[in-house]
């Protein structure tokens, strides 16, 4: 398994969606070739979809409904975190990849990930200490 399975699977991508594979090779691709997160309608996505016998549109499609079910997940609850302090609606797949791709750069994405998850701990203590009713203001 990859660096980048392992992220994915950590993060809460199910390995069963297609676009969870073409997400694998979309950062793989873009690694190989120094491309990060340009053109990937026009560039990236036809690449991919050669390699995996379809058309740029489907793997846009695939990469995204891996990345709504992954935020849909309850194990996808990182990822889901991480994006609603950005905004309320669900990640582009340009947000994701770039995520990603910042994330493995970093050589030490585990222990990245480890501390937005505590991060992420931290603050959901604090938003029950600041809607408890019986601590005063």
């Amino acid at each position: 398994m990859t660096d980048t399975e392992m992220l994915l699977l950590a993060l809460g991508f199910q390995p069963s969606y297609k676009g969870f594979a073409q997400l694998v090779d979309i950062l793989h691709y873009e690694r190989e070739n120094n491309h990060y997160g340009h053109g990937l309608t026009k560039c990236v996505y036809p690449v991919i979809a050669k390699k995996h016998n379809t058309t740029a549109s489907a793997v846009e499609r695939n990469v995204r409904t891996a990345i709504v079910a992954a935020c849909d997940k309850r194990q996808g609850i990182l990822l889901n975190r991480f994006f609603s302090t950005i905004s309320s609606d669900i990640p582009t797949n340009h947000e994701v990849i770039s995520f990603l791709n910042t994330l493995l750069k970093s050589n030490d994405w585990d222990k990245t990930l480890l501390s937005l998850q505590k991060a992420i701990i931290i603050q959901n203590e604090s938003m029950k200490i600041l809607n408890d009713p019986n601590i005063t203001k």
